[in-house]
């Protein structure tokens, strides 16, 4: 990660978005951070990470480098071995828990000193981690505390003697501890990345090859796919979405693939159908891979087909004329606008909310306009990314729109199909089992069970008539 990216997240975390950029300059005026800034700032190792979070502690701005100073020097109670990682200063401890996956994954929380109102220095801090199935606690005191570095003297020891009668504590949970060793641990990724394609030296040849960033791209990528999954798989709530954008393209891709269509209009219909399949598919690998509002872009067309469907349900004796007609006609006739006030006034909705959500995937994701650089910050309000990134801000939103867009979509592309099949029937069976539940968990509502109902009436009918027969 590097210098501003830190800044931004605490800034984030911390509330404090005016003062952080003075206590990051003063952390370079005392060379605890790279003075490298803007395009030229360099990635910041696990040491300089851990000054950005000890200069919070400060309750002004001005003693920040200072407070940080005190705190990354704090020796443990005890003996180093004793100590949490081995480490013989706090810095080097957090900076092995930033580095180390384990030792991070073992932290419970960070305690940083008392900041007291006369603003002296940080006296104590501790850690609380597990170690052989306990917990235990590391705690920490100024270097000249000679006496307590003896074997066995962190088990009497309680570093709240050395706290003054009015104080206060900073803490830093495992959450965050963890958010940041894992977003150092991407930094060395990519950093990796970027070195390796700064030494491919351009030679001139007569002999064309493939250009080798783009492989380092796609390695990239796939540790964002990575990252992406293990995070959806962690969230239930993800997961349902994930499940219901899977299910909506395997009833789209059962319906345009599999049904034996029955005229040139079904036909037209089962091609708009892969369309949609495709952009599903297109908009997972995009969210996926770390390109949200490329997911964002695609997901209009999606919603954009969806409206033309629905359209043409309502007027089936239109599919030929949209098949045969000109991009000009197509544009006057068939337009985004016209559909979307067709079915507006078709369904009596004045409010014009088709027209909204439109809108909002079109200047998110389909167009070039300022709203739509957020979704290029790995951090709210932070600077924005060139490439592809992991950030759960904007994954868990576009994962939900895309459930909610595509689930719209397989139901109004199923429309046009009679099941004749008894395989027909339990298809769209299954999908409008999943999709009430997914109503049911976030619409508040479940899809019309009387619907539902019917379907398994005539699936029991074809069952029985084959049975018989």
């Amino acid at each position: 990660m590097k210098s501003k990216t830190l800044e931004t997240l605490l800034a984030h975390e911390t509330g404090r978005h005016t003062e952080m950029v003075t206590r990051f300059q003063l952390l370079r005026d005392f060379n605890l951070l790279s003075k490298a800034r803007g395009r030229n700032a360099e990635y910041l190792n696990a040491d300089e990470i851990v000054s950005g979070i000890l200069s919070t502690v400060a309750s002004k701005p001005g003693l920040a480098a200072v407070t940080a100073i005190g705190l990354r020097n704090l020796k443990p109670v005890g003996v180093e071995k004793d100590a949490f990682a081995g480490a013989p200063t706090l810095a080097t401890a957090l900076a092995a828990a930033i580095a180390d996956e384990a030792l991070c994954h073992s932290v419970l929380e960070v305690r940083l000193g008392d900041s007291t109102p006369d603003d002296r220095m940080a006296t104590s801090a501790a850690i609380d981690y597990i170690a052989d199935g306990e917990q235990q606690t590391t705690q920490y005191v100024p270097a000249t505390a000679h006496s307590l570095f003896q074997p066995g003297k962190e088990k009497e020891f309680d570093r709240r003697s050395l706290r003054p009668s009015i104080g206060q504590e900073t803490f830093i949970t495992a959450r965050f501890l963890a958010r940041i060793a894992r977003d150092f641990k991407d930094a060395e990724h990519f950093k990796a990345l970027e070195g390796a394609a700064q030494d491919a030296v351009w030679k001139p040849s007569n002999k064309r090859i493939f250009p080798e960033n783009f492989n380092l791209l796609h390695q990239g990528e796939e540790f964002l796919r990575g990252q992406s999954i293990e995070a959806i798989k962690a969230s239930d709530v993800l997961l349902h979405h994930f499940d219901m954008v899977a299910d909506s393209m395997d009833l789209i891709q059962y319906f345009a693939q599999q049904y034996h269509h029955r005229s040139e209009d079904q036909l037209v219909i089962q091609l708009l159908g892969i369309r949609l399949f495709n952009d599903c598919g297109t908009a997972v690998n995009n969210m996926l891979s770390g390109y949200c509002q490329s997911s964002v872009m695609i997901q209009r067309d999606l919603l954009e087909v969806s409206f033309l469907l629905d359209y043409l349900k309502s007027n089936s004796n239109m599919i030929a004329d949209w098949k045969a007609c000109s991009e000009v006609d197509r544009n006057k006739t068939f337009s985004a606008f016209e559909i979307r006030k067709f079915l507006d006034d078709r369904d009596g909705f004045t409010e014009r909310k088709r027209a909204e959500h439109y809108k909002i995937l079109c200047n998110l994701g389909a167009h070039a306009s300022y709203q739509g650089f957020q979704l290029l910050q790995p951090v709210a309000g932070g600077d924005a990314h060139c490439g592809p990134f992991f950030a759960e801000m904007s994954l868990i939103p576009t994962l939900s729109e895309l459930a909610k867009i595509a689930t719209m979509a397989a139901g109004n592309f199923t429309m046009f199909f009679a099941p004749d099949l008894i395989t027909d029937l339990e298809v769209k069976l299954r999908f409008m089992e999943k999709q009430s539940l997914w109503f049911d968990r976030f619409a508040g509502k479940g899809f019309d069970r009387g619907q539902i109902d019917q379907m398994r009436a005539l699936l029991a009918r074809a069952k029985a008539m084959k049975g018989a027969a």
